[in-house]
């Protein structure tokens, strides 16, 4: 899993206002930025969606900082967990990316891991699975409608 991780683009402290977390969204095509406290653990993500509603709204977003848009409850991986395991995280999450740490009891943000790679380890490693992805080619049977004479 090591070898799938890649440095986070879009990561903010705490602290950071809504000036710079709308320069990252602006910079990066992206849903959520992940936010890290001083040490650097993952502390959950800013959604843009909550961004971009408070400054349409006009909420007075000049002293609110990551800390006030938190959602601490987002789905990571860790190093330990095998290719299947974080493809279930994967089909359970709509996004392209999912941030990995250390280990849930040191949230030490290691980096991302896209849905691309880790599809095409995952097949690299498990050819036999790639039959599965492919599209059967099944005889389609039509029905057979008796031919009415009645007009």
């Amino acid at each position: 899993m090591r070898e799938l991780v890649r440095p986070p683009d879009t990561v903010v402290p705490l602290t950071a206002n809504v000036k710079d977390m709308t320069r990252v969204f602006l910079e990066y095509p992206v849903t959520y930025l992940y936010v890290v406290d001083d040490a650097g653990h993952f502390r959950g993500v800013v959604a843009l969606k909550n961004i971009t509603s408070d400054l349409l709204e006009d909420k007075g977003c000049d002293a609110k900082t990551a800390a006030n848009y938190l959602q601490p409850q987002f789905d990571v991986l860790t190093p330990d967990m095998s290719l299947g395991q974080a493809l279930q995280h994967f089909l359970a999450f709509q996004g392209e990316r999912l941030p990995i740490i250390e280990n849930k009891a040191e949230p030490f943000l290691l980096g991302v891991v896209y849905k691309t790679s880790l599809l095409d380890a995952y097949f690299r490693l498990n050819p036999t699975s790639r039959e599965c992805a492919q599209p059967c080619n099944f005889a389609v049977r039509r029905p057979v409608f008796a031919a009415s004479n009645s007009v």
